[in-house]
């Protein structure tokens, strides 16, 4: 180490690292919720959008669907975005750490942020999280370091407003921002001037925000089947944004255990001397030497550890949102490991932490994800409508909202079968299983997932015809008859036996044209199956039953 700087080595650990996490954005398989992100955009481009709030990317991103290439390659595009993001996020905490301690210790902590478990894994993903921080970030390095001046609420209140726009979570920082207006209050000359411009920054922030959302709404179309199902207009969007906050709040928070309780625990095992640090961190702070505003600012940049405790949604990629101003809040922790062991043995460390969880990733699984965009691509001559979890398809028309437990749950307190009213409206043959849950629904007597109703048309017309593909169909049993309701109309093919179907004879192969509604069917000889799709035939390629998604 002769010859290197204590600053310069950090640096060079923090390169490292983000050399490494910058490779996975081409190989980490994509995750289901970047599917949906991606997913918003098409809805958005087609004039199909309704949501008003967290989806203001759609009009950042929406040159990505006219690109070349499949709905991955475009994701994988969009998280190069989000890497620069994160790398902002990162020089935002250098910034706001140099404020309270040296050099190393502040590059230090960029490197305790980045070297995080799911921060490594999930900080370039195509999220809310990645734009939301670096926006807050910058916007609070700004109040840390510039004075409050009209060029600095001018800029704060613009990336606080869009980043209220990007997520509504950003609450989730208040005790950060409120402990550095506390230590510059404290260390003001004119006290009241400052308390002055801390109204000002939050009056030009919602009034940015209240004109920013009344633009993005502007140019939303309500889907027409909104219109149709809840009577409103286009002028009528705006009630959609009070929803869903409402739907926001009830949804975010919770009293008792932690739902992701998991998801903590690994936090925390991927993310080790983060844990410890930000175990000591309020007491290195409190016995320290530092004045008692500075020590509040770094308590509020620390309070964040407590939201697990109260804040709902704690899955792997909120640790990206969450682990950042967490990371200022430990420096003076770093301080003492550094006065103590040296300035080298961090950096090291959390190189080598960054090193075996880049080592532990699979890279298989976004083969086997292009493979689905592939096999649809090859079932159908042109996109069709479908089911899924999550929007896995971009270039085809998904008809259900996203299948997270908590719209699953809002779904079933609505009581509406929205499955079978949307299959009566449209033509949707196929249904795609990509997720555990509704693997369940289609190979088992589970039936908490759905409505019954939604069941019944389910399990009656799709069945599984490639892997994870469902097409409308009948499997019709050997000298069987029965009569049900077919939802899906269009051509079908005849395979491996004759069916006998409204009483008439059709043999293998033959093509039929059924409309919507109730139809006898039967198989005279031996088992037979009717599957959506002229010249239909089976895949001579075996489906390789590969994972689909990496949890997180």
């Amino acid at each position: 180490m002769a010859g290197l700087s204590e600053a310069r080595v950090g640096a060079i650990a923090l390169a490292a690292v983000v050399a490494l996490q910058f490779s996975l954005i081409f190989t980490r398989s994509v995750n289901w919720d970047e599917f949906w992100f991606y997913h918003l955009i098409l809805q958005f481009t087609a004039g199909e959008l309704t949501m008003p709030l967290q989806t203001l990317h759609v009009r950042l991103f929406a040159w990505l669907p006219a690109l070349a290439g499949n709905g991955i390659d475009h994701i994988v595009i969009a998280r190069i975005f989000m890497f620069a993001c994160e790398l902002v996020t990162i020089g935002a905490i250098i910034v706001i750490a140099r404020r309270f301690v040296t050099m190393p210790a502040a590059i230090t902590a960029g490197l305790l942020y980045i070297s995080a478990g799911f921060v490594f894994q999930h900080g370039f993903s195509f999220r809310t999280d990645p734009m939301a921080t670096a926006a807050l970030m910058v916007s609070l390095a700004l109040i840390a370091r510039r004075p409050l001046d009209s060029i600095t609420i001018a800029v704060v209140a613009i990336l606080i407003a869009v980043a209220g726009l990007v997520t509504t979570k950003i609450i989730l920082y208040m005790p950060a921002f409120a402990g550095l207006a506390w230590l510059n209050l404290h260390r003001s000359s004119n006290k009241t001037s400052y308390i002055l411009r801390c109204v000002i920054l939050f009056a030009v922030t919602a009034l940015l925000f209240a004109l920013l959302y009344k633009w993005h709404v502007g140019g939303l179309q309500p889907a027409s089947k909104a219109i149709a199902e809840t009577g409103e207009s286009a002028g009528e969007t705006n009630s959609g944004g009070i929803q869903m906050l409402a739907g926001a709040a009830k949804w975010m928070f919770f009293i008792g255990v932690p739902p992701y309780l998991n998801m903590i625990y690994k936090a925390m095992l991927t993310a080790p001397l983060l844990t410890l640090l930000s175990w000591t961190a309020p007491f290195t702070i409190m016995l320290g030497k530092r004045s008692s505003a500075e020590k509040f600012a770094l308590l509020g940049f620390w309070a964040i550890i407590l939201v697990p405790l109260f804040y709902k949604n704690t899955a792997g990629y909120f640790y990206v949102f969450m682990f950042a101003p967490l990371a200022v809040g430990c420096v003076d922790a770093i301080c003492l490991i550094q006065r103590r062991y040296g300035a080298y043995l961090l950096p090291f460390l959390l190189l080598g932490i960054s090193v075996g969880v880049f080592a532990m990733e699979r890279r298989d699984v976004i083969g086997n994800q292009r493979e689905i965009q592939r096999t649809a691509s090859a079932l159908f001559d042109q996109p069709v409508a479908y089911f899924d979890h999550n929007g896995m398809l971009p270039d085809f028309d998904k008809k259900n909202y996203l299948m997270t437990p908590s719209g699953m749950a809002t779904y079933r307190e609505a009581g509406v079968p929205t499955y079978r009213n949307a299959m009566k409206e449209d033509v949707i043959p196929l249904l795609l299983s990509n997720w555990f849950s509704l693997r369940m629904t289609l190979l088992s007597d589970d039936d908490s997932l759905l409505l019954p109703a939604d069941l019944k048309a389910i399990r009656e017309n799709y069945i599984q015809f490639y892997g994870p593909f469902w097409l409308a169909g009948r499997n019709i049993e050997a000298k069987s008859t029965y009569s049900d309701e077919l939802l899906v109309p269009g051509e079908y093919t005849v395979l491996d036996a004759p069916a006998v179907i409204d009483g008439e004879r059709h043999d293998t192969g033959s093509v039929v044209t059924l409309k919507r509604g109730m139809h006898e069917w039967s198989a005279p000889e031996t088992d037979s199956r009717v599957v959506w799709g002229a010249d239909r035939k089976d895949p001579v390629k075996p489906w390789d039953e590969g994972p689909l998604y990496v949890g997180f």
